[in-house]
């Protein structure tokens, strides 16, 4: 057996390097991404350790920021807030909007958490405040992202922040699906926010074809409390054809807006189909309420004779006609009443 002397190779630092980089890129690349999650967050204790191979993950491969949001999400779902703020720290690294978006939940997020644990009360009033304006923040930035901004939606909702509930609501608002339509419409109204809330009584009407009288309903009364008198009128009228009782409504804004003529027109298309005579004696009132005294006059006189029997209708013109000083055409009826008596 030879005596020689036994060599050994020591590689140089550089190729030490290029081993360990290997190493690693094989191991970021192709170890699983499930495992790496479910190991990073067990790790309770050398968060040092597990940082930095976080920061030479995303050396390598920039493009698993997704992945540390999901991470930082679930590590702060699962109580480990520290593991959940240095991936934060790494999350603050990036520009791009969307991630930017997701990074301040999980800000909130991970505030609500501590504010969760036992901690002093003085304590919990600071986190409140700071979920608040972390709040304020994303509503004032804007949230793209549906999904987020039904998670802002609820926790505003949950904080009692009704404004900045509505605030949330306005991305949800133009998927145009009919449950974030109906939570606008009932939130902004609470609020007195009548044009949001008419915005989204319109897309209702479209969306939600088998609750569209309700909603036309809504549009009526949202209309008016936002003094929109056209489009309230034009909701009035649109109902009336299902529901009798709005040519009433329809009646009193065209009135409202000065037109007492059309007001007069419809009560009398109303007697003309029912012959009810109370609707004879509104259209005559609306007449009068816009001083065309001779229009009022003419209509009267157009229909008084099918009503000498009514002793009612008769005394209703009569006071109508005392109201508006026309006593010559008043005198000129109770000649007729009376030649009527046996």
């Amino acid at each position: 057996m030879s005596s020689a002397p036994k060599r050994y190779e020591v590689a140089t630092y550089g190729e030490t390097l290029l081993i360990g980089g290997i190493f690693l890129f094989i191991l970021i690349v192709l170890y699983p991404k499930s495992i790496l999650q479910e190991q990073v967050l067990s790790e309770s204790r050398n968060y040092d350790l597990t940082m930095a191979y976080l920061r030479n993950m995303i050396k390598l491969e920039p493009q698993n920021d997704e992945l540390l949001v999901r991470m930082a999400k679930l590590s702060i779902d699962r109580g480990k807030l520290d593991l959940g703020n240095e991936l934060l720290v790494l999350l603050r690294q990036s520009d791009a909007p969307m991630l930017i978006e997701q990074r301040r939940l999980l800000e909130y997020r991970l505030l609500k958490a501590e504010k969760g644990l036992h901690v002093t009360l003085e304590r919990q009033n600071e986190i409140d405040v700071q979920m608040r304006a972390k709040m304020s923040e994303a509503l004032q930035a804007g949230v793209n992202d549906p999904d987020l901004a039904k998670v802002w939606y609820e926790e505003a909702s949950a904080l009692e922040e009704a404004h900045a509930a509505l605030g949330f609501l306005r991305p949800l608002i133009a998927l145009r699906e009919p449950q974030w339509l109906e939570r606008c419409v009932y939130l902004a109204g609470s609020l007195g926010v009548y044009e949001t809330q008419l915005e989204c009584v319109e897309a209702l009407l479209l969306v939600d074809e088998a609750r569209s009288n309700e909603w036309m309903r809504a549009r009526y009364h949202v209309a008016l409390a936002a003094e929109h008198k056209e489009l309230a009128l034009q909701s009035a009228l649109a109902l009336a054809q299902s529901e009798p009782r709005y040519f009433d409504e329809a009646a009193t804004l065209y009135a409202s807006i000065g037109n007492f003529k059309a007001a007069s027109d419809l009560m009398l298309e109303r007697y003309e189909r029912t012959g009810e005579a109370t609707f004879l004696l509104r259209a005559i009132e609306w007449l009068r309420a816009g001083e065309r005294i001779d229009a009022m006059v003419a209509l009267i006189q157009r229909h008084e004779e099918r009503h000498l029997n009514d002793p009612s209708v008769i005394n209703a013109m009569m006071r109508i006609y005392l109201a508006a000083q026309r006593l010559s055409e008043a005198r000129l009826l109770a000649e007729k009443v009376l030649r009527r008596q046996p």
